[in-house]
């Protein structure tokens, strides 16, 4: 009977689509764990307190434990329930009396109902623990992207003071030249202007590194939290977390028409696992509303007796119902059931495809950033020859080159670090998101 009711459909569990299978590969090769793709102790540190503080994460963690009652509830439909009851009287006044109780009713699931309600629970419960799982693993991805955006705010604020410093000589030699009558106030009031504006500069990372902190501090749900190893402004003695190597073992992507997609790793994504979920409770849900076309048999039985046990009655029923009337109501049902099941399907594929599509996106965005950096790389070398070059030939080449030309040189070497910092940050972001692209744990 079990083969005829897996035949039909009605018993037969949930499988994953052959399309999807071939797409989604259990191998733990290419997990990307956070504590050995991250290993600062202070960023370390920080990750674990906002794991350990934040309210969202725990939100989600409510969640997961709402879904297992509730699965706990889906499964005890399927045992026995009894009731008991007693009864006490006391007619006038003399003595007392009563009777003690006791029903047992169950419904047998003989059209596997009650086991595929169960079933849609707990796919439910599954849901809510990889949405457990996906606030998790964007906590960490945010908790390092601004911890190392606070690194490169800070790198980026110390080369903006010194551009700053050489923009207040500049204008101071300018302006011995402008008296000297060797040029004039417009060439003065740019570099006054530049220099402003590089003040200016300076005040918005200052504040950048504000907000930064106190996004940390949300993330963790502590206003007053001491980020560690995060120096204030104009604390020297602190310091400073630097960016890591942005360079590590990356798995090989398969091109469009390749078969290894496997590579991928999708199956640890949270959001494939989330939609593929999903994907059950509405298989599940189908299979129990074509249930409802199939007769339902419940039996009863009680006891009774009085507080003597002189004697005790029994009573057993079966009692079978088959729908009739409310026919059309159930088909209706059980046709919406199937085009949400369509639906789902749909959304899932859709899932994988853009899982793939990201992943690609990301490790193509990676190696772009890495390939400049081997450009940033050699233009930061040619302008530190360029600059020294310069001020070799200020002090004993060519006595056409001035002051001015040395300062141009170092500002040049300047901006070039700059663009070199930001281009560190892009991979290093590229990382973070190719962390949470491949499932994170």
């Amino acid at each position: 009977m079990l083969m005829f009711f897996s035949g039909c459909g009605l018993y037969k569990p949930y499988s994953r689509p052959a399309d999807a299978a071939a797409l989604m590969n259990d191998d733990d090769t290419l997990t990307l764990r956070w504590q050995e793709l991250f290993t600062d102790p202070a960023l370390q540190a920080l990750v674990d307190s906002v794991l350990t503080h934040n309210t969202d994460l725990q939100i989600a963690s409510l969640r997961v434990y709402e879904s297992a009652q509730s699965l706990r509830t889906a499964r005890l439909t399927l045992l026995p329930s009894l009731n008991a009851s007693a009864d006490v009287s006391t007619p006038d006044f003399a003595a007392f009396g009563g009777s003690l109780g006791a029903t047992v009713s169950w419904q047998p699931d003989l059209f596997f109902g009650q086991t595929n309600a169960a079933r849609k629970a707990r796919a439910a419960w599954a849901e809510s623990d990889y949405n457990r799982q996906a606030v998790r693993t964007r906590l960490i991805a945010d908790v390092v992207g601004l911890y190392y955006s606070r690194t490169l705010l800070l790198a980026q604020r110390d080369v903006a003071a010194e551009s700053a410093q050489l923009w207040e000589q500049t204008i101071e030699k300018t302006r011995a030249m402008k008296d000297a009558g060797m040029v004039t106030d417009v060439a003065l009031a740019q570099y006054e202007a530049t220099y402003l504006s590089t003040l200016s500069t300076l005040e918005d990372y200052d504040y950048n590194l504000h907000l930064t902190e106190n996004a940390i501090r949300s993330l963790i749900g502590n206003s007053s939290f001491l980020i560690p190893n995060f120096p204030r402004k104009g604390d020297e003695s602190h310091a400073q977390p630097a960016i890591p190597n942005s360079s590590f073992p990356i798995p090989n992507f398969p091109h469009k028409g390749d078969k290894a997609l496997p590579l991928l790793r999708l199956a640890a994504r949270p959001d494939v696992h989330i939609a593929e979920e999903q994907l059950k409770q509405a298989y599940y849900a189908t299979a129990v509303a074509r249930t409802a076309f199939y007769p339902t048999l419940r039996l009863t039985g009680n006891a009774a007796t009085d507080f003597s046990l002189s004697a005790i009655t029994t009573h057993v029923a079966a009692s079978l119902a088959q729908p009739v009337f409310n026919a059309a109501t159930n088909l209706a049902r059980y046709r919406i059931a199937r085009a949400q099941q369509q639906e789902a399907l749909l959304r899932f594929s859709q899932t994988l495809c853009n899982a793939a599509l990201e992943t690609d996106n990301i490790l193509h965005r990676l190696h772009t950033a890495q390939a400049q950096a081997e450009h940033l790389a050699g233009q930061v070398t040619a302008l530190e020859r360029a600059a020294a070059n310069t001020e070799w030939l200020m002090q004993y080449g060519s006595t056409s080159t001035t002051y001015l030309d040395v300062l141009t040189a170092r500002r040049s070497l300047l901006t070039a670090q700059l663009t070199q910092l930001a281009n560190r940050y892009a991979q290093l972001d590229a990382l973070i998101s190719l962390y949470t692209a491949l499932g994170g744990q």
